[in-house]
């Protein structure tokens, strides 16, 4: 072991008592194919396996996999979340929380906050952050310097952590899955005669969907055949109410059924329903081919912790990808042929409670202007995308996964 802990309750997984064969390595974020956090909880689970070691998953509810990982990956997850389960309920009815004696990776948030858990941070443990504000308290400050290392997934969040004297941070990107997200024929779910545009993310102000939709409407009345393809939907539709300050939006979205109703508020803000397409909740596996019939992509994200991973999917897999040049996304911008959206003002502190610092308020007119670029020199854009997706292979989950994990293990 690399880090030795006194366990404060015994645990077994399988034949091998904590320590004393295989390296154990706990994962506290639900592994998922519907959000960020659960595809990064999956890669590094399925990596650690193909390694040889033993992924602990700290979470009472099963993972949502699906029949998108391997029949190996999911049945070997099941068997250890099978073992550890009986630890979670004893210390759930006992109210109490446990210091695992083996590294355990935490989902942080702004502030450094932590979902609430059985599992006290321990000596051994790593904290992964990807954070929008950098409002931070002394308090928050406090418990992210409890964690032996940090792991950050942008230059920015970096930054920000070592000028605020948070000692032991490392900057780790996450990866894009190279089996689903590589380039291809057009694909043509879409017709064959569409110029079809693609804006993927949680709806949320940081997120820009509003600048999407007014920079669409625009483009659509100069260009008919347009389409705008959108994967907006998330597990927390109720997000969607950052929005209510936006210059761009007269309404937001009602709520049909649990779910955002997209299609009448599309409508609402200048784009024909025929000119607008809602995917509906798409799960990570399913999105490649969609991509693959798109013609160009757009993010005016006003903010990332991250580098994006939408966008990162979208240069994978040769879109020609019109990207906001701030905060987490500055990775993208210096290290692939995006389009960049390069006018980013101040972003009105009224619009949200957050720290928006370093945020960027996209232009409308430079978006239009870019999609105007992409749909007149589709030739060049193509050869935009295809130089991106080929650098894009070196960001496979394969190497950003065993990267985190040696960020994880070093001592």
């Amino acid at each position: 072991m690399l880090c030795n802990a006194v366990p404060e309750i015994s645990i077994r997984l399988g034949q091998n008592e904590v320590g004393t064969e295989q390296q154990l390595v706990g994962i506290k974020p639900q592994l998922s194919q519907h959000h960020g956090w659960g595809l990064y909880s999956y890669h590094l689970a399925k990596r650690l396996l193909e390694r040889g070691m033993t992924p602990v998953l700290f979470s009472e509810s099963p993972p949502d996999l699906g029949a998108a990982a391997a029949a190996p990956v999911r049945a070997a997850i099941a068997y250890y979340q099978q073992a550890i389960r009986p630890v979670l309920a004893e210390m759930s009815m006992s109210n109490r929380q446990m210091k695992a004696p083996f590294p355990v990776l935490h989902a942080l948030f702004n502030d450094f906050t932590l979902s609430p858990s059985v599992i006290d941070i321990g000596p051994c443990d790593v904290g992964s952050i990807f954070f929008e504000s950098r409002g931070f308290t002394p308090d928050g400050l406090a418990r992210g310097r409890r964690f032996r290392r940090i792991i950050t997934g942008s230059r920015w969040n970096a930054r920000v952590l070592r000028d605020l004297g948070v000692d032991d941070v490392v900057l780790r990107h996450q990866g894009i899955d190279g089996q689903v997200f590589f380039p291809g024929q057009r694909g043509h779910c879409f017709g064959t005669d569409r110029f079809v545009v693609f804006s993927g993310g949680q709806l949320h102000l940081r997120k820009g969907q509003d600048i999407v939709l007014a920079a669409f409407a625009a483009f659509h009345q100069r260009h008919p055949d347009s389409l705008l393809v959108t994967a907006w939907h998330s597990p927390w539709p109720v997000t969607a109410g950052s929005l209510k300050g936006s210059p761009y939006l007269t309404c937001l979205p009602s709520l049909r059924e649990g779910r955002l109703n997209l299609v009448p508020w599309a409508i609402a803000h200048g784009v024909p329903g025929d000119a607008f397409v809602d995917l509906g909740i798409v799960p990570n596996h399913a999105l490649g081919d969609f991509l693959r019939a798109a013609d160009a992509a757009l993010f005016p994200n006003r903010g990332e912790g991250g580098t994006n991973l939408l966008a990162m999917e979208c240069l994978a897999v040769g879109l020609p990808a019109i990207i906001a040049d701030n905060t987490g996304q500055k990775d993208l911008v210096a290290a692939f042929q995006t389009y960049p959206l390069q006018d980013q003002a101040a972003v009105d502190p009224g619009l949200s409670e957050w720290d928006m610092t370093d945020w960027g308020e996209s232009s409308v007119e430079e978006a239009l202007a870019l999609l105007e670029d992409i749909y007149t020199h589709r030739d060049a854009a193509r050869a935009r995308g295809t130089a991106s997706a080929a650098a894009m292979q070196d960001w496979d989950w394969t190497a950003k996964a065993d990267a985190i994990i040696e960020a994880i293990l070093a001592p």
